[in-house]
């Protein structure tokens, strides 16, 4: 699965998948390069998003936001201590988390759709 670059929202990677499938279309040709010096946050992102802590919805368990101490551990882990290094890499991961936890809302089955097909939240934008 294609999530390498930071303007690209998860429906509208969605939609590329599906387009993908259904013409044939790679995704990348459809896609901007992710610059490679953001590379490093991406990265970032996905190391923390495996530690990030759940809670206990209606039906299902649901990820919870990137804890601060846990950013701060990967800093330590990784030997990153210049203050403005660890503030863009706080300002990316905590985009990159509001979006996958966007996404993950988005996608999460309704209890009343339970047993529907679509399961998907109908939201008014």
């Amino acid at each position: 699965m294609i999530q390498r670059h930071l303007k690209i929202d998860f429906s509208t990677l969605r939609w590329l998948e599906k387009l993908q499938e259904e013409e044939g279309i790679p995704i990348p040709e459809l896609q901007p390069p992710l610059f490679p010096d953001l590379v490093k946050y991406l990265n970032a992102f996905w190391f923390l998003s495996e530690s990030r802590p759940k809670y206990i919805g209606m039906t299902q368990l649901i990820d919870a936001p990137i804890l601060p101490s846990e950013i701060e551990a990967y800093f330590q882990l990784h030997y990153i201590t210049d203050l403005e290094e660890r503030l863009d890499y706080i300002r990316f991961i905590k985009v990159l988390d509001r979006s996958y936890l966007k996404h993950q809302a988005d996608n999460r089955p309704d209890p009343e759709d339970e047993g529907d097909n679509q399961g998907k939240r109908k939201r008014n934008k």
